[in-house]
This record gives structure tokens, C-alpha cells and sequence, in this order.
């Protein structure tokens, strides 16, 4: 997002959405929800959408808008079905229905 680069760290005692200054190094950690259970994050250059749930029982849901206030946004079910061996970042995509124009 912007000059960020983006990333999930779900496996910390903390999970969090942390966002990587590419300028200056900075890391700004943002707390997920505790009831949620991430595995896949995705930015367009302006918001982020977050993934969550349990993919094996088709109970996803998709949350977008700001990283700061996430839980605060929208939110929509998401009807997947994979096991977690084929759950990978790089396999979510977010389609970009306008095009992107990150902050200087």
C-alpha cells in the first residue's frame, strides 16, 4: 500500500497485519481479531483484503478496506474449499476492477 509493502504474520502471539516502510524500514504492526483466523492477504495499492476462516469447510470470509481498521470495514462470506496443504498466499489474488494508483 502506498510505499508499504504488505504482509500477514499469523503465527505470533499477536497476529497481525504488518506493514513494511520501503523508504525507511519501519514496521507498524496492526492487531488482527482475535475471532478471526487468517491465512491470505492481498492489497490493490490502496486497501488490503484479508482472508479468513477455515477453507477446508467452505466457511471464509473476506474482509477490505483499511489496515487500521479492518474489523471496522466490510466484510463478505467467501465459498472456498481447499485443504490447508494447498492454502497459500501466492495462490489468493484479488482482481482489480479499477486501476491503481498508489500514494507518493
Amino acid at each position: 500500500m502506498g510505499n508499504d509493502i504488505v504482509c500477514l504474520d499469523s503465527y505470533s502471539d499477536v497476529p497481525s497485519i504488518v506493514r513494511i516502510g520501503v523508504d525507511d524500514g519501519e514496521a507498524r504492526r496492526t492487531p488482527i481479531s482475535e475471532a478471526w483466523f487468517p491465512y491470505a492477504i492481498e492489497s490493490d495499492g490502496q486497501s488490503v483484503f484479508l482472508l479468513e476462516g477455515n477453507p477446508e469447510d467452505g466457511e471464509s470470509v473476506l474482509h477490505g478496506g483499511s489496515p487500521d481498521a479492518l474489523d471496522r470495514t466490510w466484510s463478505r462470506p467467501i465459498t472456498s474449499f481447499a485443504g490447508w496443504d494447498g492454502v497459500e498466499a501466492a495462490d489468493s489474488r484479488v482482481r482489480r476492477t479499477r486501476p491503481c494508483h498508489p500514494r507518493r
